[in-house]
């Protein structure tokens, strides 16, 4: 329910000022819903185990070529629309991969645990304010910038 917003005019000094005067506001009630596996459920932080070996499947989630790059290597890998790849890396290396649309659109990078030291990485299009980077910190965290 939307609370009601109304409206007086006061007198001050001989003038007249419009005043804004809020009332109460109940809190929305809640809505028990369910969610969709992948698409509207809150995902936790997702965290592995410092000085462990992570292997990550990158899946190319849009519709457009994805290209791929992890700092320790040479050259870009190109990923077609629905293709995987594997890549490993360590925290005791702070592992990174960066990654971008080669059309120059925005891409969002999902990230979940599959199993232990198995990490699964979807890159979909984003919404203009999407990622660039995975970034396997040396404390275990992942952080996609």
């Amino acid at each position: 329910m939307m609370g009601i917003v109304q409206k007086s005019l006061l007198g001050i000094g001989g003038g007249l000022l419009g005043a804004m005067v809020m009332m109460p506001m109940q809190p929305p009630a809640a809505i028990a819903q369910s969610c969709v596996a992948n698409t509207s459920c809150t995902n936790r932080p997702v965290r592995v185990t410092p000085g462990e070996w992570i292997s990550f499947e990158i899946i190319n989630r849009t519709g457009s070529i994805i290209s791929i790059e992890q700092p320790s290597s040479v050259e870009a890998i190109a990923l077609s629309p629905g293709q995987r790849v594997t890549l490993s890396g360590s925290t005791k290396q702070n592992a990174s991969f960066l990654f971008w649309d080669v059309q120059g659109l925005s891409v969002e990078a999902r990230v979940r645990e599959i199993s232990t030291n198995n990490l699964q990485v979807e890159l979909l299009w984003g919404d203009g304010f999407g990622n660039s980077s995975l970034y396997l910190k040396d404390d275990g965290r992942i952080e996609l910038l």
